[in-house]
């Protein structure tokens, strides 16, 4: 399959820039953009902010459970690289907008993936118990606290416990599949699943009432 000719020449660019194990991370990145762009009947050149939005949005959701912040690190560095390559013969004004928004939809990507991995090591056990579960969006956070508000209902909860580290590193807008229970008017962590970052909060919203349920 041909490769659409701006992805062509920003690989082999990078190929000549790059060592030689980080190269496969950029033949990564040209892989996807050429998928969605192929999906889209639109060729690379053209590439906007929702375009980049949906790719760090779709390379996440397709390595749920299986990214290691490591292999995260590396695919947002060669997306923010491909952004700088794509829009530097833009107007300086229109180049830093689309910049700063790949910065910043790639570090929340990034502390998503943080976060969801320090949830893991924290061995929260699943509890008995019967509550809400799905999809929920971080609104506010406190020192070890978060509200939250469900994607699909907009029904807000809270404050629900967290680790103060897990806390910490949580962008606020990362949304987080869990079960949640109330005991005496306490909301409490009784199953939890992965976590995600804001941009790709429209789709969990679309999925099938049911997922997100880890039972």
């Amino acid at each position: 399959m041909a490769v659409d000719p701006h992805l062509a020449q920003f690989l082999n660019e990078q190929r000549s820039r790059v060592r030689a194990p980080h190269r496969a991370v950029f033949e990564d990145v040209v892989a996807d953009l050429g998928a969605w762009f192929r999906k889209r009947r639109r060729g690379a050149a053209a590439a906007g902010a929702a375009d980049l939005r949906g790719l760090v949005a779709a390379w996440y959701l397709r390595h749920e459970g299986l990214v290691t912040i490591h292999d995260a690190r590396h695919f947002m560095a060669a997306v923010r690289v491909f952004a700088r390559w794509h829009t530097a013969g833009w107007s300086p004004g229109r180049a830093r907008r689309l910049r700063a928004f790949v910065a910043g939809a790639t570090r929340d990507t990034l502390r998503a993936a943080r976060a969801g991995a320090l949830l893991d090591r924290e061995s929260i056990a699943p509890r008995r118990g019967t509550g809400p579960d799905g999809f929920w969006q971080v609104t506010l956070r406190g020192a070890a606290h978060v509200v939250l508000r469900d994607v699909r209902s907009g029904a807000c909860v809270g404050p629900v416990g967290l680790p103060p580290g897990v806390v910490r590193t949580l962008p606020v807008g990362a949304v987080l599949n869990l079960r949640l229970g109330r005991d005496a008017g306490a909301w409490s962590i009784l199953e939890h699943g992965a976590c995600y970052p804001a941009l790709v909060a429209a789709e969990l919203r679309a999925e099938p009432a049911g997922v997100g349920s880890d039972e």
